[in-house]
């Protein structure tokens, strides 16, 4: 699979339209394509094989990678079932902002927050930098929110937002737990500060 071919980025490109590549690169790239010379693989392996060498170049240890596949797919039931328990379609913003309230309760930081932290610009993918425990504490958290929006239906989004806070934030005690055990922040990888002594 040469780069000069087309099909690593009509991958890419798929991957992207699957909601696994950050949403900024998935509408620039969808837009910038307008030709296919090579027809798309119908090889799910291959197209594995492609988003796992694609990380692999960028320095992803193979454990981490298998976490950021895993909450690609998380993520989508999390918002599939977001979408099915509300009485109205969400908007693009609130299928970002279901994620933000997700994080807020969960780390107690906003996503921007998060991505200032680790220094990323607004259009990085956050996922693309957490760290495994991180992305394996995210994807917990959205499982726990799947299941509970799923028997749900006809709810207002400020319904839907309250169930996934009160979510996060269970997860969050054992997250704070783990993160003063190994004396790191979970989603970023830094060294926590050491406890004032008065």
């Amino acid at each position: 699979m040469g780069v000069n071919t087309g099909l690593a980025q009509r991958i890419l490109n798929f991957l992207a339209a699957a909601g696994a590549i950050v949403d900024g690169q998935r509408i620039s790239t969808l837009e910038a394509q307008s030709e296919i010379d090579e027809p798309i693989v119908d090889n799910p392996d291959k197209v594995l094989k492609s988003v796992v060498n694609t990380y692999r170049r960028m320095g992803k240890p193979d454990h981490w990678i298998a976490a950021r596949i895993q909450s690609a797919v998380v993520h989508k039931r999390f918002t599939e079932a977001f979408q099915q328990a509300l009485r109205v379609r969400p908007s693009s913003f609130q299928f970002a902002e279901i994620t933000d309230t997700m994080r807020k309760g969960l780390w107690k930081r906003s996503t921007q927050q998060l991505r200032d932290e680790l220094g990323l610009s607004v259009k990085t993918n956050l996922r693309d930098n957490l760290t495994t425990l991180g992305l394996l504490y995210e994807a917990i958290t959205e499982e726990i929110s799947s299941a509970n929006l799923r028997v749900k239906s006809d709810l207002e989004v400020e319904q839907a937002r309250q169930i996934v806070r009160s979510d996060a934030e269970f997860v969050s005690s054992q997250v704070e737990a783990v993160g003063k055990r190994l004396g790191v922040g979970i989603p970023t990888g830094k060294p926590l500060l050491p406890a004032r002594t008065r």
